[in-house]
């Protein structure tokens, strides 16, 4: 795997230990709790990187790496900054209108982590893989922010998992929150 790919896969697994580790460790109840109806739960959140997760591997499965015009260059490094930024900010977003992304049901934690596994598996099997010299070309597109190539598609995939681990984070404090 090359060494800027590297570094962010390593922080992504890093993440995704983290979430293993709290939905592990939640209860069943904990795992449902809403602290309000349109809120998700944290199978929900996981549901939902999933489908986001899954969809990228997909996308750049299904598709070869293309070469960026100069326009598309410049124009992507603008919209990836910003969803970055918008990642990092504390600003609700409803997700976008894409099949599967906003999770109506929840499945059980001990069906969903499988695909997830395999999902990262597949992501770093793809990754593992990727050409040094296809770094600048565009790999993935954003429902909101279009053509990413491959470094920022896996900062994406970063700050999109870093963001709703906040999530999880505030609904473990949530003050009704249960303790069991």
């Amino acid at each position: 795997m090359l060494p800027e790919i590297k570094r962010r896969f390593t922080r992504l697994e890093q993440i995704w230990q983290q979430y293993n580790s709290i939905i592990d460790n939640a209860s069943d109840v904990q795992r449902h709790y809403k602290p309000a109806p349109d809120a998700w739960n944290m199978l929900q959140v996981v549901q939902h990187i999933m489908a986001s997760e899954g969809g990228t591997l997909n996308f750049m499965n299904k598709r070869p790496p293309l070469q960026p015009t100069l326009f598309d260059k410049i124009g992507n490094a603008i919209r990836s900054a910003l969803l970055t930024v918008a990642l990092k900010s504390t600003i609700k977003f409803k997700a976008p209108n894409v099949p599967g992304l906003s999770p109506e049901t929840t499945n059980p934690w001990e069906e969903s982590k499988p695909k997830w596994e395999q999902i990262h598996q597949g992501l770093q099997q793809y990754l593992e893989q990727f050409p040094a010299s296809k770094m600048g070309y565009v790999v993935f597109k954003h429902p909101a922010a279009g053509k990413l190539n491959m470094l920022q598609t896996m900062d994406f995939l970063v700050e999109h998992a870093t963001h709703h681990l906040q999530q999880i984070n505030r609904l473990k404090a949530d003050e009704k929150f249960p303790q069991w």
